[in-house]
């Protein structure tokens, strides 16, 4: 992929590409982290949903391996578990066909196949909200690999939840669209870096950085730019980015990082 099709093309995979070699470790976790909480809404198992917290709170050393380890167990564990349940349910639901054609009155046929369904959906979901937080718990290294692992379990999650059959083809296709944005605010132009300025670092840009950065409210980018504009920036990409009104921005943002002083 080349600089035009970074900006143009929405191919998640041939971005990856570009970032194998360049992306930090840091770096595409947050956005593995912020794929997760796009989905967020569909996940069934608050287990999930506080595996993408414990993930972001290891980014920032605030967890260590061993939370990550228990929390990963704790999950691996529900899945087996719902997993041994689908077969209890299954033998369940074939006695019950069997009785179908000794009793074909006997109205416990139907609960035991609605029971059986149930548990087949229930393990669907507990199976995809772990294959999403999995590799947000691996202590290990977090490569490109991890990262295309947790955006496609996204897709899926979203693409089978109640809610997401209800939108339209034009909404889903945004939601894919989320993941290409996220890597543009994360690593901006990986074929022309732009340089920082320790000049323009002056109280006000850092409080108004650090403001979003721990908020995770990104709202005040605008005046952002403003401040670095009247420190000296004169960057049109750095400018450019903080004033796009559609541009997608969160933590590990290319511009707000440097500001921090942040990998």
């Amino acid at each position: 992929m080349h600089e035009y099709g970074w900006f143009h093309w929405n191919a998640f995979g041939e971005m990856l590409g570009v970032l194998r070699e360049a992306g930090s470790s840091r770096k595409l976790r947050l956005v593995a982290c912020s794929c997760a909480r796009g989905v967020a809404e569909f996940l069934n198992d608050t287990r999930h949903r506080d595996a993408i917290d414990l993930a972001d709170e290891y980014v920032h050393f605030r967890a260590n391996k061993r939370r990550l380890r228990t929390s990963l167990n704790a999950i691996n564990a529900a899945v087996e578990q719902e997993r041994l349940r689908v077969v209890v349910s299954e033998q369940a639901y074939f006695r019950a066909f069997q009785r179908a054609f000794l009793f074909p009155v006997d109205g416990r046929n139907a609960d035991d196949g609605e029971l059986w369904r149930r548990r087949v959906q229930s393990h669907a979901c507990t199976t995809r909200g772990a294959a999403l937080v999995s590799p947000l718990l691996n202590p290990s290294q977090f490569d490109t690999d991890s990262l295309n692992s947790v955006a496609m379990a996204a897709e899926s999650i979203a693409g089978n939840s109640a809610v997401a059959g209800q939108e339209s083809w034009q909404l889903r296709w945004a939601r894919a669209l989320t993941h290409c944005h996220l890597l543009r605010d994360v690593f901006g132009n990986p074929f022309r870096p732009v340089a920082f300025d320790a000049a323009w670092l002056t109280s006000t840009v850092t409080a108004l950085a650090r403001g979003m950065y721990d908020s995770r409210d990104f709202g005040a980018m605008p005046i952002l730019a403003d401040a670095l504009q009247d420190a000296g920036c004169t960057s049109d990409d750095i400018l450019g980015h903080c004033r796009d009104a559609h541009a997608t921005h969160v933590r590990g943002c290319w511009v707000v990082d440097p500001v921090l002083g942040k990998e």
